[in-house]
């Protein structure tokens, strides 16, 4: 009787001529799930529960943020790609409550990027900002992207 190659793979004969099935060489696709689900929570900076408050200055002062730490991390291992690539991480933020931007100050230092936080799109330093930016002058690079 001739075995084939896949069978060999999957099956072995023990000492007791018994036919037993080998480990999986690789894990099972579902096995990854929980890899991911990790990985997503690590960028996550609040609960998706809206009974939850979003932490404080004084949450973080006293180190009680469940999320932080990890996001932390995240953001530090985004900057070293960003950086290795040559790229600048600028955050324009408008919001009357938080966004998450104690966590994204790594990234924004290591990169040499800058941060504007305004209340509203419509607000004059939010515009004022936004135009510094894109202004170019006789002295720059020619970098100013319009």
């Amino acid at each position: 009787m001739k075995t084939h190659k896949a069978s060999a793979k999957r099956f072995r004969v023990t000492g007791n001529w018994k036919i037993v099935r080998r480990r999986a060489r690789k894990q099972h696709l579902l096995a990854k799930k929980n890899a991911k689900r990790r990985n997503r929570l690590s960028k996550m900076i609040v609960s998706k529960s809206l009974s939850e408050p979003i932490r404080s200055h004084k949450d973080l002062d006293k180190d009680s943020v469940p999320f932080y730490h990890k996001a932390v991390k995240f953001y530090e291992g985004l900057s070293k790609q960003l950086v290795n690539q040559g790229h600048v991480l600028d955050v324009f933020a408008c919001a009357l409550d938080q966004v998450g931007l104690a966590e994204l100050k790594v990234a924004v230092e290591r990169t040499g990027g800058l941060v504007v936080l305004a209340e509203s799109f419509g607000h004059s330093v939010f515009k004022d900002s936004l135009r510094r930016v894109f202004q170019s002058s006789d002295y720059d690079l020619g970098l100013s992207f319009k």
